[in-house]
């Protein structure tokens, strides 16, 4: 594939995704405003423990997802129907079966539901609400490999635009069903709806753009142990994610409170929001990069590394100043000022999103060249050190504390050994380059902090429209340092010249 037309489709799929991301976002709020106005916050509690439950159960999936798209990106490329039918048809029956197992663990969950929300709220039909949203979880597998078929080809934005406006069908019903019934099986209801209807669309699609892969064909026994030898190396990293990311919600509940969580889960609709807008930035080029990697092109392999890392240094720097200097107002304005966290708790979270953040060009290369199978060992130490962690500083110290063990395990661990492998790996470089960049990213982020909180520090924030105007001085702010600092750089003026081309400027080259 042509390097213009990985930009193409890189941009085409970065913009759906953008818009995606933003419109739900904002109809996720309000929803989530209204929920408030009519149910307790132990119920948002409720929802974010099912999520770190459902989280645990998609082990069994044992990262095939990943290992997947990874074996779509050659037969792709070559344009070899045969060999993408072979893996669709087993990829089909995987994926059967793991919805199978999940319904069953999910069930087996059932009596043990008390020890988990932690609440002195009487909710009534806590395991109705629970099995529902398990039947939610088990219709999303039915469908992943068409999905995941559909992302390798870079053709994400096909799909993107159903998506969203299956999320705001979603979105905007749930919250009149909600309103009109103050029923929160309705609420749930609603949502299994919704899941269906977006599957079925996902499929249509995938069966009108491939429609060769209705067929039936067996794949060849020393490529299925080659697949299944991926999948088992992906499963190691699949339980180490899980427990680093699909435990916070749990933990606070049970040393905590249930009502916490709900509190915690405002934040987290803000902030996962903004952080999947960013990353949804770096996944829609991913598909991309396995194909450039496919090609061999050291050289270009290295200037697009390089153009990621500044790509995150920026918007990670921009995304933790706006939410340190914007959040604790916004969800006193719009949610209630009784659910606002102190702010050592917000500068806790800020740590992790950061990490993400910056860290996501190497997780990019890292997914688009199957190295997770190298750095499986490190991600299982780093989620031990986590839970282990969690449970000390969360008894310790609360919710600060096992928000903050996330970004401790990750930091003595996988922040620098994946960054080892990919400089060793690939870039073929010395990976101490890589530490001086974050290190100084890290200080010209906090320089560009100070100077934003205090230019902003002494607006009275009363309205959302002075919140507003606080917004727009720090983005103006932040933005105007950024352009000081990298306007020399010739790899920023290629990402500012890829901007332009999403924005529509006309004559901007990529």
């Amino acid at each position: 594939m042509t390097k213009d037309s990985r930009t193409k489709n890189s941009i085409r799929n970065i913009k759906y995704s953008t818009i995606n991301k933003v419109v739900t976002m904002f109809l996720s709020l309000v929803g989530r405003n209204i929920f408030l106005q009519i149910l307790p916050i132990d119920y948002l509690g409720i929802n974010g423990v099912f999520t770190d439950i459902f989280v645990m159960m998609s082990l069994a999936d044992l990262g095939l997802a990943t290992a997947m798209a990874f074996s779509f990106y050659k037969p792709l490329a070559e344009g070899d129907e045969d060999k993408i039918t072979a893996l669709v048809t087993l990829y089909r029956r995987l994926y059967n079966t793991i919805a199978l197992v999940i319904t069953i663990a999910g069930l087996a969950l059932v009596p043990f539901l008390d020890y988990v929300i932690n609440t002195d709220l009487n909710i009534p039909h806590l395991r109705l609400y629970y099995l529902i949203a398990l039947f939610n979880t088990v219709v999303s597998y039915l469908f992943a490999y068409k999905q995941s078929l559909i992302s390798a080809d870079q053709k994400m934005h096909i799909i993107q635009k159903f998506s969203m406006w299956m999320a705001i069908f979603k979105i905007i019903l749930q919250t009149l069903v909600l309103y009109l019934t103050h029923s929160y099986t309705a609420y749930l209801c609603v949502g299994i709806v919704n899941a269906i209807a977006y599957n079925l669309l996902v499929n249509h699609q995938a069966n009108k753009y491939y429609p060769y892969i209705l067929k039936r064909k067996q794949i060849d026994d020393e490529e299925k142990k080659k697949i299944y030898s991926n999948v088992a190396s992906v499963f190691l990293y699949k339980i180490s994610s899980v427990l680093m990311d699909g435990t916070d919600n749990m933990l606070i509940s049970v040393i905590v409170n249930t009502a916490i969580v709900g509190i915690y889960t405002n934040y987290l609709t803000v902030i996962n929001r903004i952080t999947q807008l960013v990353g949804s930035v770096f996944w829609s080029i991913t598909a991309s990069v396995g194909n450039l990697i496919t090609e061999g092109n050291t050289k270009e392999i290295r200037k697009t590394f390089n153009q990621m890392m500044i790509l995150g240094d920026w918007l990670g720097t921009y995304s933790v100043i706006c939410i340190f200097c914007l959040i604790q107002e916004f969800i006193g304005l719009f949610f209630g000022w009784q659910y606002v966290f102190d702010d050592i708790v917000l500068v806790a979270i800020l740590l992790n999103v950061y990490n993400s953040i910056v860290t996501y060009p190497v997780i990019m290369f890292r997914e688009a060249t199957g190295l997770y199978k190298k750095v499986r060992w490190i991600m299982f130490i780093c989620a031990v050190e986590n839970l282990v962690l969690s449970i000390i500083l969360g008894k310790m110290f609360g919710t600060f504390g096992i928000i903050l063990a996330s970004f401790i395990s990750r930091i003595t661990t996988i922040f620098w050994y994946e960054a080892n492998l990919l400089y060793k790996e690939v870039l073929g470089k010395k990976q101490y380059e890589y530490y001086l960049k974050i290190l100084t990213n890290a200080a010209t982020m906090l320089i560009f902090g100070a100077i934003t909180y205090f230019a902003t520090s002494k607006l009275n924030v009363t309205n959302l429209l002075v919140w507003l105007v606080k917004g727009c001085i720090c983005t103006i702010i932040i933005n105007v340092l950024y352009l000081i600092k990298y306007f020399r750089n010739d790899d920023f003026k290629v990402i500012m010249r890829k901007i332009a081309k999403v924005l529509g400027v006309r004559n901007a080259k990529a």
